[in-house]
């Protein structure tokens, strides 16, 4: 219902009242408790205290992304020449990129 309300949808969030007061008459034979009609009559009333709680201004939490590109000078000549050695070279490579980042500690 509270949802409901904050939702600008008052009159769903009447209707919800009224089929959960019919459903606990009809199938437990009570009425709805204190809290349940507090909320209904805040409802019907537009009580500001159902208002959202404004929510405090935080600072804006701000992060630097990296992006690390690399190339390997001669690199599309170099496989044509000897795929193998280029593959070696590679794997060489990415292993040195890990730990040149890793280095830093919150890689």
């Amino acid at each position: 219902m509270l949802a409901l309300y904050r939702a600008g949808r008052q009159g769903e969030a009447l209707g919800a009242y009224q089929r959960a007061r019919a459903q606990l008459a009809d199938e437990l034979g009570v009425d709805p408790g204190p809290e349940l009609r507090r909320l209904e009559t805040a409802i019907v009333a537009q009580d500001s205290a159902l208002e959202m709680p404004v929510a405090q201004h935080l600072p804006s939490v701000t992060c630097a992304v990296t992006f690390l590109l690399t190339d390997i000078e001669g690199s599309t000549a170099a496989w044509e020449a000897d795929a193998d050695a280029m593959a070696v070279a590679l794997a060489r490579h990415d292993e040195l990129l890990e730990q040149v980042v890793t280095s830093r500690g919150d890689g």
